[in-house]
This record gives structure tokens, sequence and C-alpha cells, in this order.
């Protein structure tokens, strides 16, 4: 990495820090999000058993008869950043800290892989930006679930990693895509762990699909890499995803239904097909009250749209805005559930029965979050007159 190189990534994450710098420069005290006596339960469980009865974080043995800890996703107890905040004295604040830390990584990640996938560096400050400075992430602030912000951070390296082993074919790259996967996986992010194999799987398949060679090879290249990826991730999480496998059946916690859904207000009733995706798109970029706000997020759509009228001919974008293109449209038509002409979110609950304790279909929309904002900063580039190479080659 050059030092012109190293100076854009870092100062990212400085701008990144200061803008987020109000989640821990609070009093210690300062409950985070509404959701954190649910989150910090488990956690504080297996601190103590941990440091004052010097036992595995196995079994919780202070709930009623007791209760499994180790099939409990949101523990982490495995994860190992989470042993750093066992050092905290004020659990509130190790919390606070942790989901900072993971931000700052998320930004960190979501440029490089914008880098890695052929942006300009200008423009690939446009992907941190969109990625954590959104409706969806305010939204999970406020709720307090840090296991979210563990998936922030650790998708875009995931992918980003991804993208290398599979565009080289090479099982190095492949190998850190998978440590990645098996990091969500440990520390519990339950929904987003499935997004991220979801939208893993759909770039190798579209990688290979895409590789200039006959089709035989293509197709013993998108099994290899699924092997590699998802054996070994399954296999480094195994401690933690065999026991969920099996307690999962017997979760109370299953997707919600449209009349569920209008109860709490989720605004799924009286639309019908196509105005649904109307209401996806005001959720994505939410209400924007500002003059300014309105055109950012008019500047971010048409860098897509300009990419995608770029990608007809040939260029270095039209394997990239294909390959992530075809991921955020699969994303979006996900999100739309039952409303879509077909119900993709149903099809995933029947392929992939953990995929139904998803309490909703837009959801998945946390994915798009990173890759729509990628897919204009190399609208942005081809706009700027081609790709740019990182100057690393990692």
């Amino acid at each position: 990495m050059t030092i012109r190189e190293r100076w854009v990534l870092w100062s990212i994450v400085a701008v990144t820090a200061v803008l987020l710098s109000p989640l821990v420069m609070v009093s210690p005290d300062t409950l985070f999000g509404e959701s954190q006596a649910f989150v910090g339960y488990p956690y504080l469980v297996a601190k103590h058993l941990v440091f004052t009865l010097h036992d595995l974080p196995l079994w919780n043995p202070f709930s009623g008869a007791g209760e499994p800890l180790l099939e409990y996703p949101l523990a982490g107890q495995f994860y190992p950043p989470m042993w750093l905040t066992f050092l905290f004295t004020h659990d509130t604040l190790a919390i606070r800290w942790m989901a900072y830390l993971h931000l700052l990584a998320a930004a960190a990640g979501a440029y490089t892989l914008a880098r890695w996938v052929g942006a300009s560096r200008l423009a690939a400050c446009l992907v941190p930006t969109g990625y954590l400075f959104n409706p969806w992430v305010t939204q999970q602030l406020a709720n307090g679930v840090v296991q979210t912000f563990y998936a922030m951070a650790l998708t875009p390296w995931g992918l980003a990693c991804l993208w290398r082993g599979a565009m080289r074919d090479d099982r190095r790259w492949l190998l850190g895509s998978a440590i990645c996967l098996a990091g969500q996986i440990l520390a519990g992010t339950t929904y987003e762990m499935q997004f991220t194999l979801l939208a893993s799987a759909i770039i190798i398949a579209l990688a290979a699909a895409t590789a200039e060679r006959p089709w035989p090879l293509r197709v013993w290249q998108m099994i290899r890499h699924v092997c590699w990826v998802f054996g070994f991730a399954a296999g480094v999480g195994a401690i933690k995803l065999l026991p969920i496998l099996q307690y999962a059946p017997y979760t109370t916690r299953t997707r919600f239904d449209i009349e569920v859904l209008e109860w709490v207000g989720m605004e799924y009733g009286g639309f019908t097909t196509w105005p649904e995706i109307g209401r996806l798109i005001t959720q994505f970029f939410g209400p924007q009250p500002s003059w300014l706000g309105g055109w950012v997020n008019i500047a971010y759509a048409a860098a897509v749209l300009w990419l995608a009228w770029s990608a007809r001919r040939p260029s270095p974008f039209r394997r990239p805005a294909l390959i992530f293109g075809a991921l955020t449209v699969l994303v979006g038509w996900i999100a739309m559930g039952p409303r879509a002409p077909l119900d993709l979110f149903e099809v995933l609950c029947r392929v992939m029965p953990n995929f139904r304790y998803t309490p909703y279909a837009d959801r998945v929309l946390s994915i798009a979050y990173l890759t729509f904002p990628l897919l204009a900063a190399l609208g942005v580039t081809q706009a700027q007159g081609g790709a740019q190479q990182p100057e690393w080659t990692g």
C-alpha cells in the first residue's frame, strides 16, 4: 500500500471516528439502545461464569432451572473480540466501544471493497458514506443490538476477500472470506450471517458464470469455491453453529405475517405488487427533509444509472456491474416478500430452514446498503474515465 492510499484509508477512518464519537462520549451508565437489557443479559452471564465462577460459558444457571447459553446466539462468548470487553469495568461502555470500533472497521472494509472491485479513490469514499450513514444504521443504533455492528464490520471485508478469491481463483483470499463468515457465526449475528451467506453464494455463482472458460470448468470452479468458503466457515464456527441449529426448532421467533406487520405499523397493508417498490425505496433512502439529503440520494441513483448505461459496452466495469447489480436486484426482490410476483423470501425460507426466523423480508436490505453505494462508486469511476487499480496488491 502506498503512502497516498494509506492516507486516504486512515482519513476515512478518522472522519468516521469523529462523526460517530457521540457513541462513546457519554456517561458509562447510559444505556446503549432499547434492546441492551435483552442483548446484555447473556453477555453478563458469560462474563460472570468466566471471571467469577471460572467455568466455561455453556449453561446459564441463573434463569429458572437453567437454560442453554451455548445455543443462545447473542451470547457471542466464542467471538474473540468479545473477550476484550470482559476486561472493562463498565459493561455498557464495553458494548459501546465494541460497536464503535466495529463501525470504524466497517468504514475501512467498505472502502477496501470498492477499491478492490476497481473504483477510484475518490469514488470509493462514497461506499463507507452510504454504508454507515443511512436510516437503517440509525435505527440499529437506537435499537442497540451490538451484533448488527459486528456483522457490518465483517461483511465488507468478507466480500472483499471473496471478490479477490473468486476473480483470481485463489484459495488464500477465499480463506479470508471464510474467516469473516465464521466470525459472524461466532459473534451471533443471527440474521446478518444468513444474508452474508446468501450474498456470498450469489457472488460465487455469478463470478463462475461470467468467467472466460468452458462451462464444465465454470461449474467446477463454483463447486470448489462454495465448498472451500462455506465448509471452512462452518468448521470454524461449528462450536456455535451446531448448537444454534439444534436449538432453532424450539424457538418461538419466526417471520411475521402481513397481518402482524400491519398491527405493528410496518406499512405493508394496502399495497399492490409494484407500489411496494416505492415503499422499499422510501425505506432504503429514508425520509429526507433537508434539501442536501435529497440531492445526495439523487446523485447516488444517477451514478448507478450511468453505470448501467455504460455497461452495455465492453468495459472493465461490465463484470462487477453485472455481479453486484444482480445481487442488489435480487436483494430488493427478496425484500418485497409476498408483494412480489414470486415470493423469493418464502422460497428461501423453504430452502434454508433457519431463514424463516428472519422477522420480516425487508431486513435483507442491509446487504443493499453496501452494494448500492458500491455500484454508485463504479458509476462515478466510469464517468471519470475508467478503472483505477488499487495501489496495493495484498
